[in-house]
């Protein structure tokens, strides 16, 4: 049975590169996300646009993680280096922050054993690209393989 890594662990991971899956606790995203499901963090925070879902450090945030973890939000403005989070259930957003201060980027949602909204959509996506792209980069291996004629 697998477990859910602790929040110093997730952060080590994310630190280090390596997408993390955790379970979402809270209504602060419904409902796009809902409490239970499962968001797959990417550790390239720096591609997230407006529209993405994003961790941030919140302080004062409890929950299970407590404060030294933070929350899962919404990107809704971008003015240079800044952007502003909002839960999409809230009627504030919860402020501005540096784009450095961005823990990870939400690459998927999964719902019940299956990718949701966005996610099913890139999952589609990303499988029409990587098919085509895999079978010219083996095409090309078999190519190099070959003995040269003299």
């Amino acid at each position: 049975m697998a477990t859910e890594p602790t929040a110093a662990l997730a952060l080590e991971l994310l630190a280090r590169g390596l997408p993390v899956r955790l379970r979402a606790l809270g209504a602060s995203m419904r409902p796009a996300v809902q409490s239970g499901d499962v968001l797959i963090l990417a550790p390239d925070a720096e591609r997230a646009q407006v529209g993405d879902l994003v961790l941030v450090p919140v302080g004062d945030f409890g929950g299970d993680f407590g404060g030294d973890f933070g929350v899962v939000h919404r990107i809704v403005a971008r003015v240079g280096d800044r952007v502003c989070v909002k839960g999409d259930a809230m009627a504030a957003p919860d402020g501005w922050y540096d784009r450095r201060q961005l823990r990870a980027r939400v690459a998927g949602i999964e719902r019940g054993g299956r990718l949701v909204g966005h996610s099913a959509i890139r999952a589609v996506l990303a499988s029409l690209v990587t098919g085509p792209v895999r079978r010219l980069r083996d095409a090309v291996r078999v190519r190099e393989k070959r003995p040269k004629a003299e």
